[in-house]
């Protein structure tokens, strides 16, 4: 065999190799995810909109106060480009797992998109300019801390000061004194290792993990995670 011939016989080997035979095809799939499970999520965001606007309605007619603006129709969703890449980049991991039961897939695929926000958020947004557009979590986790800094006798942190500095607001959230996330307090831990990736991986222990999970395939072999966190996005 001449040596071209097994050049060619080698990549042949290597494409296989790293492309196995896909499992699932991704078109289909992606059809239902964006005729079913995209409309029925968003209209469910469009009643609970429509929810609190008729609330907000009411009260003002009770207190006299301004009324909310109406709600915009309802319009359908369609994925874009870029979440269409997601979810075949996914199914391209699947695809390299020894793992063929659907129903894991079906978790996968749908705790990815509730985390993700359906493909769209690959990293936490902090930057707020107005306290009623933090997400509740966000508001328990503020006034927990609060609460166990005037347990100290130390000063509470006024929430508006974190507004417009997603930061500091990252840090106070994230890196607590004794928080779940492996975040050293006092740093920008909280910054630094915020949610991202389509995972929303947290904290300094889920890059560790995430880190370690690379080293362990080879994969992307001299990136270091806990050093360059902003490579994950």
């Amino acid at each position: 065999m001449a040596a071209s011939e097994l050049s060619a016989a080698y990549a042949d080997e290597l494409a296989k190799e790293y492309q196995p035979t896909p499992k699932i095809k991704p078109q289909p799939l992606l059809a239902c995810y964006e005729s079913n499970w995209l409309q029925q999520r968003g209209y469910e965001e469009y009643q609970e909109k429509v929810a609190a606007c008729e609330h907000q309605l009411s009260e003002s007619r009770k207190d006299h106060s301004p009324a909310p603006p109406p709600v915009p129709p309802y319009r359908k969703r369609y994925m874009a480009y870029y979440q269409a890449e997601q979810v075949k980049a996914l199914l391209q991991e699947w695809d390299r797992v020894e793992e063929t039961d659907p129903r894991i897939l079906a978790y996968i695929l749908g705790s990815v998109s509730y985390d993700s926000a359906d493909f769209t958020r690959s990293s936490e947004n902090f930057s707020y300019s107005a306290v009623s557009q933090l997400p509740q979590k966000w508001r328990d986790r503020i006034d927990k801390n609060n609460s166990r800094l005037l347990a100290a006798n130390k000063p509470a942190v006024d929430v508006n000061s974190l507004l417009n500095h997603p930061k500091e607001l990252a840090n106070f959230v994230l890196a607590y004194d004794d928080n779940d996330f492996g975040n050293q307090p006092g740093t920008d831990d909280g910054w630094l290792f915020r949610p991202r990736g389509v995972y929303q991986l947290v904290g300094r222990e889920q890059y560790q993990e995430a880190q370690d999970q690379m080293v362990q395939l080879r994969e992307l072999q001299g990136l270091d995670l806990l050093t360059l966190p902003d490579a994950l996005f």
